[in-house]
């Protein structure tokens, strides 16, 4: 028999930790902020995926959600290269493909809810909720990759940049969506904000 491995390595007890390519860096650097909420992001698309019944007609809803972890996967490795690396190491950002199937589902899960005519409230059914958390980080993770990549770099807006903020952009876009969805057909009413006089 095989003997496992240890699960602890003891090379970050001193608060470093290695990028892909090996650089050491502090775990406080922005790339290790930028990856751990992208991290955090499919965590919470796991907790989605849990509040989800598991019925035959869900299933290619939640094989679609598995497939957006995996890209998120991917991308949690894009971030954790150095830009300059990424080449070296055969590692890419989101492709134009993941970003049009993201337009599809949001078109088929929109197709399926009445217009949207005021503000709504997060909430509603547990797996509505917790695809709010999802749009929420991924808000987050999108403004942290501005921040790092895009807010001092033209260059980097009209290249690499654009496919990664598209892709967060569909990505929020879609659990607002979802969130309607799910709502809407349990039956729950959505919750419109009123504005407190």
């Amino acid at each position: 028999m095989t003997k496992k491995s240890h699960l602890y390595t003891k090379t970050g007890d001193k608060g470093y930790t290695s990028l892909l390519g090996g650089q050491r860096v502090s775990k406080s650097h922005d790339l290790l902020e930028l990856y751990g909420q992208v991290d955090h992001l499919n965590s919470l698309i796991g907790l989605l995926i849990t509040s989800l019944p598991m019925k035959q007609n869900l299933s290619l809803e939640i094989q679609f959600l598995y497939s957006l972890q995996s890209s998120l996967f991917s991308l949690g490795s894009f971030f954790a290269c150095l830009p300059e690396e990424r080449e070296k190491f055969g590692i890419q950002g989101p492709k134009k493909e993941e970003i049009e199937e993201v337009e599809k589902k949001i078109d088929l899960f929109d197709q399926q809810c009445p217009p949207l005519k005021n503000f709504i409230l997060p909430g509603g059914s547990i797996g509505a909720a917790y695809a709010h958390l999802c749009r929420t980080q991924t808000r987050l993770v999108e403004r942290l990759y501005v921040s790092l990549y895009i807010s001092h770099s033209q260059e980097k807006r009209e290249t690499e940049g654009d496919l990664v903020l598209l892709f967060l952009n569909r990505l929020s876009d879609f659990f607002f969506v979802y969130a309607r969805f799910l709502n809407i057909s349990s039956n729950i009413e959505e919750i419109v904000w009123k504005i407190r006089s």
